[in-house]
């Protein structure tokens, strides 16, 4: 549930189903495949027929007794008139009438085959439903609550702001995309693509990443630094305070301050579309709750028209804003 990538040193844990971007790590299994998260997945998809909905259990006590109830008055009904009148064929036919127009399979199958069709079309637009009486309670949901990054954001990012000192806006997204030119990160992406044009390598000079801060390296000739407040404090130099939400990166020329970038994620085209389909339904309540800083979370939450939101969330702390 985090939009951007996170840093991690000897001692961190990582937990199954990330992705490595730069570098090696070495990591020790801590618990057993059948505790792993990927495995609880697929133990939900295979029992999701033994959460029954109330409809289906009934249907299934229900059957449970009208079955042999119908079976057996369709047999009285051939043998007793048949031994008082004589006449076994018509009422043989009779009891056979008797038991195809009382017969539940119809309404036994039915039920069951209506969840079915249910879960099987939602699988089909990649939503997975994890019973029947999941399926039941949707109906009757008052409160909806996502996640945000990949869900209601597309989970890339673009550049959303540039604000130059001193400079054009074209000169400082320029070096800013130089500065990141041989890193592979989601955000170096993202300056490249707003710069738009090729970058030429032979210009850099020496490249340093400093983890958690940014890059220090060499522009013809120039020393840039672009990364976040941390790394201009390092080299005491005074960056420029920015209200905007996204991913700030600061550029700094030979000791000079020249200005920022903001990257932000982008929101899903149809997410408004959505939520607002959700509250015409019968939702009363939309809830975001997302790992996300508090300001990225709270503009996200604005444009879309959500009710509640709630940001700056570890895994275990969303299981429990879902739960309340």
């Amino acid at each position: 549930g985090e939009s951007l990538p996170r840093d991690v040193s000897a001692g961190d844990a990582v937990i199954s189903g990330c992705v490595n971007l730069s570098g090696l790590l070495r990591l020790e299994v801590q618990k057993e495949f059948g505790e792993s998260t990927v495995s609880k997945i697929l133990d939900l998809v295979e029992n999701s027929s033994s959460k029954k909905a109330k409809a289906e259990n009934f249907i299934t006590k229900f059957a449970r007794y009208y079955t042999p109830a119908v079976v057996f008055s369709a047999l009285a009904l051939a043998v007793i008139p048949s031994l008082i009148t004589g006449q076994c064929g018509i009422w043989i036919q009779r009891g056979l009438t008797f038991l195809v127009v009382s017969c539940p399979c119809a309404l036994v199958i039915s039920v069951p085959l209506s969840f079915f069709g249910g879960i099987g079309g939602a699988s089909k637009k990649g939503i997975l439903v994890k019973g029947g009486n999941y399926l039941e309670a949707l109906a009757e949901a008052g409160i909806a609550v996502f996640d945000k990054t990949g869900t209601l954001t597309k989970g890339n990012f673009v550049v959303s702001a540039v604000e130059p000192v001193e400079m054009t806006r074209e000169e400082l997204l320029e070096i800013a995309a130089l500065a990141e030119g041989y890193s592979d990160h989601p955000i170096s992406h993202s300056l490249k693509a707003a710069w738009g044009r090729e970058i030429d390598l032979s210009r850099l000079g020496a490249v340093e990443e400093i983890a958690g801060h940014g890059v220090k390296t060499e522009v013809d000739g120039k020393t840039i630094l672009a990364g976040n407040e941390k790394l201009m404090r390092q080299y005491q130099i005074r960056s420029s305070a920015c209200a905007q939400a996204g991913t700030v990166i600061h550029v700094a020329v030979d000791g000079a301050y020249a200005g920022y970038v903001v990257i932000s994620d982008e929101i899903k085209p149809d997410a408004e579309e959505a939520i607002r389909g959700l509250h015409a339904a019968g939702v009363h309540k939309t809830v975001m709750l997302t790992g996300d800083r508090k300001a990225v979370a709270e503009t996200v939450a604005q444009q879309l028209g959500l009710d509640e939101v709630h940001a700056e969330l570890l895994p275990e702390q969303k299981v429990e804003q879902v739960e309340r």
